[in-house]
């Protein structure tokens, strides 16, 4: 709140708004060098201006302040997190997919060498009968 800044300006001539409106002048409040609030100062009479219109900014001022203080979304770190879940479920796709390929091959080779070792058995002369 110490680097909030309030200004009021008065205008020369009133800015007409409706038949019984004018705008005498303009209150506005910064903080950081940016705009984060403001008000017009109304009157329906010349004898006698008045704030008709003001309202209590202080609620609305302290919001303001927060919400230009609070961290922005951290897309950084949820990008890069995004990028490792998918690469590691990558790599767990190859490894199921390689070690299914890899149990195919051993039983063909496997189910080979069995029938190669029975076509030599034969090959020979003699059965090998198992009891």
């Amino acid at each position: 709140m110490d680097k909030a800044q309030k200004k009021v300006i008065y205008y020369d001539t009133p800015q007409q708004i409706s038949a019984t409106k004018k705008v005498i002048g303009k209150i506005t409040y910064t903080y950081n060098g940016k705009e984060a609030g403001g008000a017009e100062i109304y009157y329906e009479n010349a004898k006698n201006p008045t704030l008709n219109d003001s309202i209590d900014m202080s609620e609305w001022f302290v919001d303001a302040v927060e919400k230009a203080n609070e961290a922005p979304f951290p897309w950084k770190k949820v990008l890069t997190v995004g990028i490792v879940v998918i690469a590691v479920l990558a790599i767990t796709i190859l490894i199921l997919w390689w070690m299914r390929t890899h149990k195919e091959q051993r039983t063909r080779r496997n189910r080979y060498k069995r029938g190669k070792k029975n076509r030599n058995i034969n090959e020979r002369g003699y059965y090998y009968h198992k009891k």
